[in-house]
């Protein structure tokens, strides 16, 4: 479905784009392949690598939705032209890999819906 899941949730577009939209507002730097980079151009570099994997045969397969646990395994954990992980540097100053701290914002998407169905 394109608003939802059946079960009322978010569909995995949706949850994607959530991923994406909480990189851009994080006031975080990005760190890829040595430079740093503000939010919004993280954000935008994602959002260019989702839209260039979807359209791969070979990536995903034919037709296949992409759940945004593969979005944050396959795209967001390292570069595709070095293989360096990608980090983010919180406001705190803390460094930490970016699919760890996307894998907890998409906890966070997906929390208020896992409450709802109990």
């Amino acid at each position: 479905m394109a608003f939802g899941e059946p079960n009322g949730g978010l569909s995995k577009e949706k949850k994607i784009d959530h991923l994406i939209a909480a990189v851009a507002n994080s006031q975080a730097t990005f760190l890829r392949n040595g430079d740093e980079h503000p939010a919004k151009k993280a954000s935008a570099h994602l959002k260019f690598k989702y839209s260039r994997a979807k359209n791969m045969f070979w990536f995903f397969g034919p037709s296949k939705a992409i759940s945004a646990r593969e979005f944050i395994e396959k795209i967001c954990t390292k570069s595709s032209s070095t293989g360096r992980p990608y980090q983010i540097r919180l406001s705190d100053k803390t460094v930490v890999p970016l699919g760890a701290w996307l894998t907890k914002e998409l906890i966070k998407i997906e929390a208020p819906r896992m409450q709802a169905k109990k």
